[in-house]
């Protein structure tokens, strides 16, 4: 794991971006970002974060897409997922019970919570290399 890690944001919403971007820098986390969901897997491949927020509803790929792909891709099947989404629903989350999705978090989604969820899943995923 980097220091500080290096978090991928995917949401086809811009000003969610600029938001998760201003969030994750002021509490000491790299970024990148993408803007749709084949961007969002092909930034996965090329810079291989620490972690990745991830939007459902966007075009050219789901985030739904995305997190099967990256579950079946050995290179970046640990990476772990955060989901950021508006839609609740529970038969959303059980589409997504993939190893690689740490959590499913509502829009709008609280920020502490947000942070606290990142740094579980990071300790997590650096505990389980070590």
């Amino acid at each position: 794991m980097r220091n500080p890690p290096l978090i991928l944001c995917i949401d086809d919403n811009k000003t969610i971006i600029l938001f998760l971007v201003a969030l994750l820098s002021r509490n000491g986390f790299q970024t990148v970002t993408a803007y749709d969901g084949l961007e969002g897997l092909d930034k996965m491949r090329k810079y291989q974060p620490d972690l990745t927020l991830l939007d459902i509803n966007m075009p050219k790929l789901t985030g739904f897409d995305v997190a099967l792909a990256a579950a079946n891709d050995p290179f970046l099947k640990n990476i772990p997922i955060i989901i950021l989404s508006a839609l609740s629903q529970v038969n959303n989350k059980e589409r997504i019970e993939l190893k690689n999705v740490y959590n499913y978090l509502t829009k709008p989604v609280n920020t502490s919570q947000l942070l606290l969820t990142i740094q579980s899943a990071l300790s997590n995923t650096k505990a389980s290399y070590a």
